[in-house]
């Protein structure tokens, strides 16, 4: 019987906050499943190197079978927004900005994107 080696894929969130640096403490332990982190390449490599560990992700390619215990990133560019206009109405309660969504509605061949 074979069995089926789960994908994940991860959303970092923040580049600047924790999220970098836990992707890549999970990928540089062995692990049952392929990892595939939406980052940017350049985020992952200057992080890992601060932080003195190892940069394990390869480019992900869409369409191969997942391999366990591989990290993989799919490149996304890092977008700078200036959100001063809206910081009055976060004190009341109100989004300051919207998501602006890794895929904005395309289709990831191998991957399922789960969203709320």
């Amino acid at each position: 019987m074979t069995s089926v080696i789960p994908r994940i894929a991860i959303v970092p969130g923040e580049p600047a906050g924790i999220g970098p640096d836990i992707v890549l403490a999970l990928a540089n332990h062995p692990f049952a499943a392929e990892l595939v982190v939406f980052a940017h390449p350049d985020l992952l490599a200057q992080r890992a190197a601060q932080l003195g560990m190892a940069q394990p992700f390869l480019p992900w390619t869409a369409g191969y079978p997942a391999t366990a215990g591989t990290a993989y990133y799919y490149p996304v560019p890092l977008q700078y927004t200036h959100h001063t206009s809206k910081c009055d109405g976060v004190s009341r309660g109100e989004r300051a900005s919207r998501p602006s969504g890794i895929n904005r509605g395309r289709a990831l061949p191998g991957l399922t994107m789960i969203s709320q």
